[in-house]
């Protein structure tokens, strides 16, 4: 449906129902936005626009507003709509700004609904006047004091959290709310059309003939079909990024870029001269991120001819462009594209990776656990969710995974709260109901223990979710041992008296793996039981968690590709035994 005939269609329909207040206008716009699960907690100031929720919409509740946020965007980006989240003001909005903040960051479409009471000092009860000053949270921030514009406001809201896929902010004033407006002011904002024409014609005539690469990044996409029949149609090397990573068959996959990717991607990327980016990045392809530098992409995006790319959002765009386009729809301007690929380009590209592409080696034993997984993964035909934590499981397990199906893959990069993986499971498993698999930290399980028991709840209830929670245990949380990263100093061994290493013994903690029910629990301490018990029950039609043991905090350590002048030479000279065989160091080494 057009924006245009979208709006006359809302604004007829609401118009005969003049009888409808505030509340019921915002649920009955959500409902024609085709809208079938919310998240968030009910009380103060949205305690009047929850009462009126339809009964066609499920409210899901986990136990907190941030991930409660997690959880509605990333069900709202494999629903290829918009994620909702309710909260109250004050504790309830502060507590879900992390998760605005990750929609923004990580690009997923999210619209947080709070309410506000017009006049309130700072002092009144559960009061934060957060307009102005959460600019660095969101840009995209609306009030609704007027009764008339509500619709235009929450639409307007609606549509850039879907088509920018970022996080928005929208407060209803609480004296509003059960207000019937006089009059509705109809929705005004409109999509700006792509000029698929010209762009077409710029990317055919700088791409074509050329040493031209393809970077998949995370696209949005609406259509991923039209993507994958626009890379085996022209037949173009393509990498992946670590939020894009994907298997396209039909294409010429070099694999991913980055220190925990493929020296068969790294190298493609390095001898290409045009480069095409479709969609947003994550860790930046050049230096420009200084937590993350070259681990999630190669950083050699430097002495090409051309750079362009194609994105829905100009704050994902890498500097060293050489022309960009904002698009609303990426897929659009692809289906029709035709780039054409030298053979000679081809054949260069394919024989590096008959050498190159092949797994990294592994050093510790949560390498070893991540690697035999991603084995068992690899062997599966079907479709199964994969989302990781912040930490050391999730740049273990990203430097193994590849990915088969396209959207199924979720992990956090820029932003992201620690024990976001099990929310985010959870969310992509209510948007399409695919098996999943979750890897998550020790510290990151008791970041999600409201989530854990909100599912162990749904199991009691024989509400089964076909998940199985991966958790890796060691003798030390590794967020006290961080200290050693600072000082460039991670051992090899344990010290005793180090001035900053602290036993986890000298830390009361919480033996989560004694909440979990024998009958749904498996643990191991040894890499091959795991692997052979794993290949023979990859799936679990209930929730299941599998707690691998990691018996010292050293063993837990991820080893990446040394990216330095001595790997680029390698690559320059065509030197693949030398790159093979690439010195595997610890991130400490190279900051």
């Amino acid at each position: 449906m057009t924006n245009t005939k979208r709006n006359k269609s809302y604004f007829n329909k609401t118009k005969r129902k003049s009888k409808q207040n505030v509340s019921q206008l915002c649920w009955k716009y959500l409902q024609q936005q085709k809208i079938k699960i919310v998240f968030g907690i009910s009380g103060g100031t949205i305690l009047n626009i929850m009462e009126y929720i339809p009964k066609s919409i499920q409210w899901i509740n986990v136990g907190n507003e941030l991930t409660n946020g997690y959880l509605a965007q990333s069900y709202g980006q494999y629903t290829n709509n918009v994620g909702i989240l309710f909260t109250i003001n004050g504790p309830g909005i502060t507590t879900a700004l992390s998760a605005v903040k990750n929609a923004v960051q990580e690009s997923n479409p999210l619209l947080l609904i709070t309410g506000h009471n017009r006049g309130a000092s700072k002092n009144d009860f559960q009061s934060f006047n957060f307009v102005n000053k959460l600019n660095a949270i969101t840009e995209h921030i609306f009030v609704v004091n007027n009764p008339k514009k509500i619709v235009t406001t929450f639409d307007k809201a609606f549509q850039i959290a879907k088509h920018k896929n970022t996080g928005v902010i929208i407060s209803i004033s609480t004296s509003i709310q059960k207000e019937i407006p006089s009059s509705i002011s109809k929705p005004k904002y409109k999509l700006k059309k792509d000029d698929v024409s010209s762009i077409m014609e710029v990317l055919q005539n700088k791409l074509s003939n050329k040493n031209t690469i393809l970077v998949l990044g995370k696209g949005n996409y609406r259509d991923i079909q039209k993507v994958k029949e626009f890379i085996t149609r022209n037949q173009i090397p393509y990498v992946t990024t670590w939020k894009g990573r994907c298997i396209i068959d039909g294409g010429i996959n070099c694999g991913r870029i980055g220190t925990l990717g493929n020296h068969s991607a790294n190298y493609a990327l390095y001898k290409a001269t045009h480069v095409l980016i479709v969609g947003n990045l994550s860790g930046g392809l050049t230096n420009k991120t200084l937590f993350y530098r070259n681990k999630f992409s190669s950083g050699i995006l430097k002495n090409k001819k051309y750079i362009c790319s194609l994105s829905i959002d100009k704050d994902h765009i890498e500097k060293e462009n050489t022309q960009f386009f904002i698009v609303q729809n990426i897929e659009s301007i692809l289906q029709k594209l035709t780039i054409h690929i030298p053979l000679e380009w081809k054949q260069i590209v394919t024989g590096a990776n008959n050498v190159l592409y092949k797994p990294l080696p592994r050093t510790s034993m949560l390498e070893e656990y991540c690697y035999a997984s991603s084995q068992v993964y690899n062997s599966l035909n079907q479709n199964i969710n994969v989302t990781t934590d912040v930490g050391n499981n999730c740049c273990a397990i990203g430097k193994y995974f590849d990915i088969k199906p396209t959207n199924s893959w979720h992990s956090p990069t820029t932003w992201a709260s620690i024990g976001i993986s099990i929310a985010n499971a959870y969310g992509m498993y209510l948007a399409n109901k695919n098996p999943i698999w979750a890897f998550s930290g020790d510290g990151g399980a008791l970041f999600s223990s409201n989530i854990i028991l909100y599912l162990l709840h749904l199991h009691e209830q024989s509400i089964h979710i076909p998940m199985t929670i991966f958790i890796f245990k060691d003798d030390y949380y590794s967020a006290l041992t961080t200290r050693y990263m600072l000082n460039k100093s991670i051992p090899k061994s344990p010290r005793k008296n180090h001035p900053y290493f602290i036993k986890t013994t000298q830390v009361e903690g919480i033996q989560l793996d004694t909440i979990i029910p024998k009958q749904i629990k498996k643990e191991f301490s040894d890499v091959p039981e795991y692997y052979n018990y794993l290949k023979k029950n990859p799936i679990s039609k209930t929730l299941r968690f599998i707690f691998l043991n990691i018996p010292n905090y050293y063993e837990s350590n991820v080893y990446e590709i040394n990216y330095n002048d001595v790997y680029e030479n390698n690559m320059k000279t065509n030197n693949f035994p030398a790159i093979l065989d690439s010195k595997m160091t610890l991130n400490s080494e190279n900051d």
